[in-house]
């Protein structure tokens, strides 16, 4: 074939890829058609005649490289979803699901899997088969990474059925109607939280999937089977706002972490409660748990009576890396606020230990009840009292219209 002809061909050849965005099939596609692995000078000089670009064109993508790369191609967000919906498409053949995720990525993943079980994509969300087994598919890739079982076999190879998440779909579809109705999202538009897989509800699960696969990666002896049954039961899962979901991660280090474990964790489980969250503690080596926060039916009115107090008293700051308002305490705002104090802090565990056989029990218990028991947000004097306020304009037939202020005069002293 002459030169000329081959150039024309060319043209043709990437013509195309043009047309299609240039994305990563596209590219293949192309590549093949040329009979290269890279676009040659040849080529990226054709697709700087087709499109008037002057920067160096890839060899790989067959994007414009240097000082305006691919962030101001004209394809970029076709590009980069496509890149993305290639990406999960390979993890999910290769059986992988990441540890944390983004909403662009999580919806890639239910559309492979509802394309995998036959669900129209419309469905995916409302159907406990396909959300089933994204929840067991990442308990797989955390627990036996490349384990790759097929989508539809999942719930056998577990032994659990779609019908065992049904529940925890449906709470999901109902936590979010009920914010609706509520006008709890306002209070999220308030808190600066605009993404929408961070406002929507999410599967929750209250015991923490890659917490718990870091322990077993790093003791072999532990249960793993056991273990990752008890990750996936749809039990131990609950229908949560994503936002909260994402932020309870400080608690879940917090309660997880065994230096901790002289901490006043009931505090802390208060905090979940009033937020209308749930965390279970799991001994991998026992297989004993213990719950820490609503140990079941989330309250809606009571999560936006929870985000009222996150904005008006800011009661966990203001988050150094957003700048936002903080919707739960830190693992450094835990450590600070629900450490040990006193006089057994000042002398130690350890040294209790020793000193403990020489004290009466009357001493023990003195210093024993020493230690710092934390602070209970939701039963602060300032709290009590307005609730006392409340009770009493109830009776009355009123409710309180006028915010809490704190006085500018001093006390008695």
């Amino acid at each position: 074939m002459a030169v000329g002809a081959l150039s024309k061909q060319a043209v043709k050849i990437l013509s195309k890829f043009l047309k299609e965005g240039r994305n990563p099939d596209a590219a293949k596609v192309a590549k093949k058609a040329l009979g290269t692995t890279k676009f040659t000078k040849t080529h990226q000089k054709i697709i700087q005649d087709l499109t008037g670009e002057t920067n160096s064109i890839s060899a790989k993508s067959g994007f414009p490289v240097g000082k305006t790369g691919v962030k101001n191609s004209p394809f970029t967000e076709s590009h980069r979803k496509s890149i993305g919906a290639a990406t999960v498409k390979s993890m999910l053949e290769k059986g992988y699901y990441p540890k944390q995720v983004g909403l662009p990525t999580y919806e890639n993943y239910v559309t492979q899997t509802s394309k995998a079980l036959g669900v129209p994509y419309r469905q995916a969300k409302q159907d406990p088969g396909v959300m089933g087994s994204v929840q067991l598919r990442r308990g797989e890739s955390a627990f036996y990474p490349g384990r790759n079982t097929p989508t539809e076999k999942l719930f056998d190879k577990y032994g659990y059925t779609a019908d065992d998440f049904g529940p925890i779909v449906q709470g999901r579809a109902n936590l979010t109607a009920a914010m609706d109705d509520l006008g709890i999202f306002s209070l999220v538009d308030k808190l600066g939280i605009t993404r929408p897989g961070s406002r929507a509800g999410s599967i929750g699960h209250s015991i923490p999937m890659q917490l718990i696969a870091d322990m077993v990666k790093a003791n072999p002896n532990l249960n793993r089977k056991q273990i990752l049954k008890m990750v996936n039961n749809p039990q131990f899962m609950s229908p949560e706002v994503n936002f909260l979901n994402q932020a309870k991660r400080g608690i879940e280090s917090f309660l997880y972490n065994p230096k901790y474990a002289d901490r006043n964790l009931a505090g802390v489980g208060d905090i979940l409660n009033e937020a209308q969250m749930t965390t279970r503690v799991l001994d991998p080596k026992t297989l004993q748990m213990m719950t820490y926060g609503i140990k079941q039916g989330l309250d809606p009115k009571q999560l936006k009576e929870y985000l009222k107090r996150v904005l008006k008293d800011r009661p966990f700051g203001i988050s150094d890396k957003t700048g936002k308002i903080s919707t739960m305490p830190n693992l450094n705002y835990l450590r600070q606020n629900f450490a040990a104090g006193g006089l057994a802090s000042m002398i130690g565990r350890k040294a209790i230990k020793k000193i403990a056989k020489k004290l009466s029990e009357k001493d023990l218990k003195l210093l024993m009840g020493s230690f710092f028991k934390g602070t209970k947000p939701s039963t602060s004097p300032k709290n009590l009292r307005e609730e006392r306020i409340k009770e009493y304009l109830k009776g009355k037939g009123a409710t309180k219209k006028w915010q809490y202020v704190k006085s500018k005069i001093p006390g008695p002293k």
